[in-house]
């Protein structure tokens, strides 16, 4: 085995320093970030305790990796069947964004993986990027349908009333399979990883304002999950906004943190935009109603007026 130090560039504000492992006769090298074993050392742990285990992190992680063709990884038509989609916020992410395809969704964006099978805390995936996509000789359009076409078809959407989740977590404790109730809905895909991205997935939005019976918004819990409410539940784009915040300052590590913001889904419209979006847009289309609606009194005003008007002109004789 040969040990040599590494820097990984990844999403999320996630980048490393750590160290690269390759086993003899491999050609494909795995990465461990060291930040938890300083932690445990600082934490009391003693040098020994925390070299075993690193030890053992390493042994676990290369008996469990998948293994990799690398021909087959640079043979785009071997790849596509495994490419997936994932969101991520474009501000903190702007920097790696420069170097990897990307599509834009409102202050997200989607990027595209290769799943390379699972390890011991996930999934392996691989992130595509400029690089590789050029390799492959294919156009960004492509990629993007491509990845569109193999998520919906690998890991279809899911969606569930907050009850029936429930229910299923809490073995029946909670919740209700029967009548679910709850104002709640929770949008994912099937395997609860990546799920935030279903919301492109085609005729999600369409499908889930059938279950939530018209407009309604969108809070990105995670990377992986998507909690969508009724617009007629009431609650306001400031409201939505300051519960995303808060749930991701408390609850969600930064890795898997989407973004702040609420969204909105206009039905009739079919517009998905961020929540504050939408209400400035229904508040201009209420201005522009007003306005018209005032021009239309004014001309029919001045319709009524006009016969009595004719009638005064008739009455009227010229001076000789």
């Amino acid at each position: 085995i040969s040990v040599e130090s590494a820097e990984v560039g990844k999403l999320q504000g996630m980048s490393y320093s750590g160290l690269g492992i390759r086993q003899e006769g491999s050609n494909v090298a795995m990465t461990i970030g060291l930040e938890s074993f300083y932690q445990d050392y600082e934490a009391g742990s003693t040098y020994e305790e925390v070299l075993q285990k690193l030890t053992d992190h390493v042994v676990t992680h290369i008996s469990q990796a998948p293994e990799v063709d690398i021909t087959k990884l640079t043979n785009y038509e071997e790849m596509k069947p495994n490419l997936s989609i994932q969101m991520v916020e474009r501000e903190r992410n702007a920097e790696k964004l420069k170097d990897i395809p990307h599509e834009n969704v409102e202050d997200m964006a989607i990027v595209y993986r290769f799943q390379m099978g699972e390890v011991a805390d996930g999934r392996a995936s691989i992130l595509v990027t400029n690089t590789m996509m050029e390799h492959y000789g294919i156009s960004q359009e492509q990629l993007h349908q491509d990845a569109m076409e193999m998520a919906e078809k690998n890991d279809p959407v899911s969606i569930k009333n907050m009850d029936e989740l429930l229910y299923e977590m809490s073995d029946g404790f909670m919740g209700s399979l029967d009548d679910p109730s709850s104002p709640l809905f929770v949008a994912t895909n099937e395997s609860r990883f990546n799920g935030a991205a279903v919301m492109n997935y085609e005729g999600f939005m369409e499908q889930a304002a059938e279950k939530l019976g018209g407009n309604f918004y969108i809070l990105p819990s995670s990377i992986h999950e998507l909690i969508m409410v009724p617009e007629s539940f009431g609650l306001r784009a400031a409201e939505l906004k300051e519960m995303v915040t808060s749930i991701n300052a408390a609850e969600v590590t930064p890795e898997e943190r989407l973004t702040d913001n609420a969204y909105h889904y206009d039905a009739a419209d079919k517009v998905f935009e961020q929540a504050e979006k939408y209400e400035q847009r229904m508040e201009k289309k209420q201005e522009r109603a007003s306005v018209l609606g005032a021009l239309g009194e004014k001309k029919e005003e001045c319709r009524k007026q006009e016969p009595k008007l004719k009638e005064q002109h008739k009455k009227v004789e010229p001076a000789l």
